[in-house]
């Protein structure tokens, strides 16, 4: 289980959310579609104390990946980050929401995400 802490929903809007710019424009509507569900998803679950797996991550886009990427990058811009909590057998993996400065993933790969750019917080 993920520890608590609070997260203001309204920061953690999706409306502004900057899709992967390799994404073609007449896929962009569907993509953010997805994108936006992920968050949604990992928000309700952040409520229940909950982390999600990357079955339900799956069951909203094929390139749950590619989306998670997005997820992040709008996350970390907000003080948030994503990480893997709990790595399971046969590739069932568990992700939930952290604060920035917790996140194992932000840590490792900070000189690199920011700069790649669109990584830096604030």
């Amino acid at each position: 289980m993920t520890t608590n802490f609070p997260i203001p929903d309204q920061q953690l809007s999706f409306e502004d959310m900057d899709l992967n710019s390799s994404v073609e424009r007449r896929d962009g509507e569907r993509l953010s579609r997805q994108a936006g569900e992920m968050l949604r998803l990992f928000l309700s679950a952040r409520r229940r104390g909950e982390e999600v797996s990357n079955l339900q991550l799956r069951a909203i886009g094929s390139q749950q990946n590619a989306r998670l990427y997005e997820v992040r990058r709008h996350l970390i811009k907000r003080g948030f980050c994503i990480d893997l909590v709990y790595k399971g057998k046969g590739g069932l993996n568990w992700y939930g929401i952290c604060p920035l400065g917790r996140s194992e993933f932000y840590r490792r790969r900070r000189d690199r995400l920011e700069a790649e750019g669109g990584y830096r917080p604030w």
